[in-house]
């Protein structure tokens, strides 16, 4: 009979990456103890010759009540699977919390057939996530590259008893599941506040008058996640990654929010340009759109116009435009929805906007 190696043995008896214990309060993962120095482990223990039972320490379970401030993913240990962030809100007045993903870089969507409809996928955040609580107004759950995006998390403490804002990210174990990329993340966090009184007897942190003053021009209006403030800019969709050519990529099938824009007195629309544009939908029209009130095209086609006056598709050469008497805001809705068949390009959508002058 052929002998098996020191290796083998070890591994019939212990299998690389099962969890094992440290002591009556602390884990690990079995693996080679070489590998678990190398990846920033501290081993623990041994089982046979190779193997130790190796524990990383978790270095993103962070709390602060600062006004603005990072969160990143530098030194993040690869077996770490779950990072929590908490912002304690510094006082009754913050109303709103924005978040600037100057670096967000996940695993992106997977196309998952349901159980009940073999023939159907989805579109799923099912490697990584980033979830944001309390996630009022549709905050979706984000995943793949949202590097130089941003959210607003809008919080009325009084009526919702919200204290803080949390930023979960869970993510797939890099030891185990081969082939994913390096999560890597780099987030600003700025708490603003409302111009309301300070509270009789309140002994929270609140900020000078030339700090609220300034919070007053970044709040965003009530009910939007994204806020653009400049004349011109770009606005994308969460998840979209223009550079792939391995696969195609979706944003998930669990969308439903609003993107506002600031408007000055002097300006009476927006126009849009399309970069790229490309939303799911079948052989009745659009399924899912954005959504801009009072659309108006640039030339007289009226091909991806849906019965809802949303749009999903577009070449370069399309131009529209909204007039509308009130503040301007677009959406983009792409829930309840399932896909018969796998896209042949990427869905998502970038988008130029600029404010037209009276």
């Amino acid at each position: 009979m052929k002998k098996l190696s020191v290796r083998s043995r070890c591994s019939e008896k212990h299998k690389p990456f099962a969890q094992c214990k440290i002591d009556d309060s602390r884990t690990g993962i079995l693996m080679e103890e070489l590998k678990c120095k190398l990846t920033g482990g501290t081993p623990h223990k041994h089982y046979g010759f190779l193997f130790t039972c190796c524990n990383y320490e978790n270095n993103c379970i962070k709390s602060t009540d600062k006004r603005s401030d990072y969160f990143d993913s530098i030194n993040l240990n690869p077996a770490v699977t779950q990072c929590k962030y908490t912002i304690k809100l510094r006082n009754r007045n913050v109303c709103q919390v924005r978040l600037d993903f100057e670096e967000l870089v996940l695993a992106g969507t997977t196309a998952v057939t349901l159980p009940s409809e073999t023939n159907k996928q989805v579109y799923l955040c099912t490697t990584d996530e980033l979830r944001v609580g309390p996630s009022f107004y549709g905050i979706p759950l984000l995943c793949g590259n949202n590097s130089n995006q941003h959210v607003y998390v809008h919080v009325n403490q009084s009526d919702d008893h919200v204290n803080a804002i949390t930023l979960e990210i869970n993510m797939a174990n890099r030891l185990t599941t081969l082939n994913l990329l390096k999560p890597s993340w780099k987030i600003k966090f700025t708490q603003l506040e409302c111009p309301l009184k300070k509270h009789r007897f309140d002994i929270s942190k609140f900020s000078d008058i030339d700090e609220i003053a300034n919070d007053f021009s970044l709040l965003a209006p009530q009910g939007v996640i994204q806020y653009f403030r400049g004349h011109s800019g770009e606005i994308r969709s969460f998840g979209y990654n223009d550079t792939t050519t391995s696969s195609y990529l979706s944003y998930p099938y669990s969308e439903y929010y609003a993107i506002g824009f600031h408007r000055p007195n002097y300006v009476c629309g927006i126009k849009f340009t399309p970069v790229y544009l490309n939303l799911y939908k079948d052989s009745t029209g659009c399924v899912h759109y954005l959504y801009i009130p009072e659309l108006v095209y640039g030339d007289s086609s009226k091909n991806s116009v849906s019965s809802t006056g949303g749009v999903c598709s577009a070449d370069t050469s399309t131009i529209f435009y909204s007039f509308v008497p009130g503040p301007f805001y677009i959406h983009f809705k792409a829930i309840g929805t399932t896909a018969d068949t796998k896209p042949t390009q990427n869905q998502g959508f970038v988008i130029k906007y600029e404010l037209i002058t009276c």
